[in-house]
């Protein structure tokens, strides 16, 4: 009977330590540019040289859909000359094409994010069937993003706030059927955004001159954080105002309402 208890007990013990701490048991966690979480997984691959080889597909298209309803970390970063994409988690998503259109569908049930990284333009970024991205740096001008089906987008790109930090000119988002948009680092002269039963977040460290915010349906859009102050210079709000408080917008943000400009606040 004890033997049986202790086996019992160290089995136990060996699952709470793979759910806890799953690289003293083998399996190597890797962030999403490919490199060891820490230096428990740096030294096992270091050890037993263990190297990471992400799958390469060369492939001609405009436009980016990503489903699945996992998780998946993105970058898009310029190309030399054919656009690639270089899935650094081999074997944690299918692909195929769709007439112009690469479609990237996430295995469901993975511990972590699925990371991709894009070289080359991307036209429209479709987010569905409530997967969640994680978007990194985006090395292009403009891009239109739309967000739907409970699905969620997270900005975070980790070159803001250097000297070389990437401006795009305009960005387009479209988040509807109860899917959360929250932008955490962005910098963009123009952003738009229009929100159909949605939920739009931004973060103090997002930089535009102005954010245009249509709202439909059950709507709202707000700061993270009131109590820090915005990068956004103008917020112009239009639509279905219900939810809408002129209070959650953050620190020295000027707040227009409606287009025609009716209503003018700046919140100090």
């Amino acid at each position: 009977m004890k033997t049986s208890y202790t086996v019992l007990l160290l089995s136990v013990m060996l699952i709470g330590l793979k759910v806890v701490r799953p690289e003293l048991t083998g399996i190597l966690l890797l962030n999403s540019f490919g490199e060891p979480k820490n230096n428990i997984v740096r030294f096992w691959m270091e050890k037993f040289e263990y190297k990471i080889l992400p799958e390469i597909l060369t492939v001609n298209f405009k436009y980016l859909k990503l489903e699945g309803g996992d998780k998946m970390d993105l970058e898009i970063l310029p190309a030399d000359s054919t656009r690639t994409v270089c899935f650094l988690t081999p074997g944690s998503q299918t692909y195929e094409m769709v007439k112009d259109t690469l479609v990237i569908r996430s295995q469901r049930n993975l511990r972590d994010a699925s990371y991709i990284k894009v070289y080359g333009n991307v036209e429209s970024l479709d987010v569905v069937g409530g997967t969640e991205v994680l978007l990194g740096r985006v090395s292009q001008n403009t891009l239109r993003i739309h967000v739907k089906d409970r699905s969620k987008l997270k900005t975070m790109s980790p070159l803001l706030g250097k000297k070389d930090k990437s401006v795009m000119e305009n960005i387009s988002i479209k988040a509807a059927g109860e899917s959360n948009v929250e932008l955490r680092t962005l910098a963009a002269r123009n952003i738009s955004v229009d929100v159909n039963n949605s939920m739009v977040k931004y973060g103090f460290a997002v930089a535009a001159d102005t954010m245009q915010v249509n709202l439909s349906g059950n709507s709202n859009v707000k700061a993270v954080d009131v109590s820090h102050k915005s990068g956004i210079n103008t917020l112009i709000v239009s639509g279905n105002k219900t939810y809408f408080k002129p209070d959650s917008i953050g620190y020295g943000v000027r707040l227009v309402w409606g287009t025609d400009e009716t209503y003018v606040h700046i919140k100090q």
